[in-house]
């Protein structure tokens, strides 16, 4: 499901008069965004994995699209978790030796088509803040789902409108007409010209030549809206119809 709204997300375009004005130099896109857009922000801990196992300080910033990591201090992105590609995100609790605190570790675990590829995060809080950064990963997560879920009910919507409408204009008496007498304009000049047989290069094959690419043309523009306008249900009532 995932992997299904993530396929979908929809990609937002700038304005063409304002696009130098906010594209964001390639620095730029490496930086942490602005403060106003922040859910969430704090220290944590990553966990690496080596000979040893060590945890090297973050920080971290919530938007409602996306969790980002950098060092302290610093607002260069060194990790980037988009929140619809966490696929999951885990608990695991881990006893230090050196205290008798136990501390909780946060696992996200992303979509393998995802731009990490895979890759397991895990990170820590202290205990004070854990449960505040698990609730706040996970109410961010959940309302970019929704928001992504309700784009494409509201996009699946608007086409199933423009399908009714073009449906109806297709199927108008106008329409109906306008096609069977192109087909019965199209069938008189292969008539003509199998009668005539016209010699290549004369004006007369020429002509024929213009008006078989003309209907041709006009043929493929009935047939694409014909097949839109029943599409709905994998092209059934296409499908179903002997006239087509």
């Amino acid at each position: 499901m995932v992997a299904a709204i993530a396929a979908a997300a929809a990609v937002v375009h700038a304005a063409h008069a304002v696009i130098d004005v906010k594209e964001a130099s390639i620095s730029d896109k490496l930086l942490l965004p602005d403060e106003s857009l922040w859910i969430k922000e704090g220290l944590l801990e990553k966990k690496r994995v080596g000979a040893t196992i060590s945890w090297n300080p973050r920080r971290a910033v919530l938007t409602k699209d996306t969790l980002f990591f950098a060092k302290p201090d610093t607002k260069n992105i060194i990790d980037e978790l988009p929140l619809d590609q966490i696929v999951n995100i885990l608990e695991q609790f881990n006893q230090e030796d050196s205290k008798e605190e136990v501390r909780r570790e946060i696992i996200f675990e992303t979509s393998a088509e995802g731009i990490n590829a895979g890759r397991a995060f895990t990170y820590r809080a202290e205990s004070h803040e854990h449960k505040d950064w698990l609730s706040a990963v996970q109410n961010a997560r959940h309302e970019k789902l929704e928001a992504i879920e309700f784009a494409i009910i509201l996009e699946s919507g608007k086409l199933r409108q423009i399908r009714a409408r073009v449906k109806v204009m297709y199927e108008s008496y106008f329409v109906q007409i306008t096609v069977a007498a192109l087909i019965f304009i199209s069938f008189g000049t292969d008539l003509a010209q199998a009668e005539l047989l016209p010699e290549d290069g004369t004006k007369a094959q020429e002509n024929f030549f213009k008006l078989d690419i003309f209907f041709t043309a006009m043929f493929t523009i009935e047939l694409i809206i014909n097949l839109f306008a029943k599409s709905q249900d994998a092209f059934a009532e296409f499908v179903s119809d002997g006239w087509n």
